[in-house]
C-alpha cells in the first residue's frame, strides 16, 4: 500500500514552515516505522520526521534547502503491511 508523508503541524494553529536540511533515506530503500527519514529546521530547532510505517521509500519530493510547509508531502513509501493510506 502506497502511504504519503507530511509535514505535520508541529505546534496547534501555526503554520510554520521547516527547511529540509538533509534526506537520511533516499528513493529505492528500506526504512522501519519509527526511524528518522528526513531531517528539518525551524525556528526552534533541529527535528526529525519519522517513517509512518515500515517499507521502502519510493518517491522524495523534497531536497535539501528546500522550505516546507505543514501539510507538504515529503516523500512516499510503500508499505511492507496494512496501515494509513496517509500521514
Amino acid at each position: 500500500m502506497r502511504v504519503e508523508l507530511k509535514l505535520p503541524q508541529v505546534v496547534d494553529d501555526v503554520l510554520e514552515p521547516a527547511t529540509v536540511c538533509n534526506i537520511l533515506h533516499g528513493a529505492g530503500e528500506p526504512v522501519r516505522e519509527g526511524e528518522p527519514v528526513i531531517e528539518l529546521i525551524n525556528r526552534d530547532g533541529m527535528f526529525d520526521v519519522p517513517a509512518p510505517v515500515t517499507g521502502l521509500i519510493v518517491e522524495l519530493y523534497v531536497r535539501p534547502g528546500q522550505m516546507v510547509f505543514p501539510g507538504m508531502r515529503l516523500l512516499a513509501m510503500e508499505s511492507a503491511g496494512p496501515g494509513p493510506q496517509r500521514l
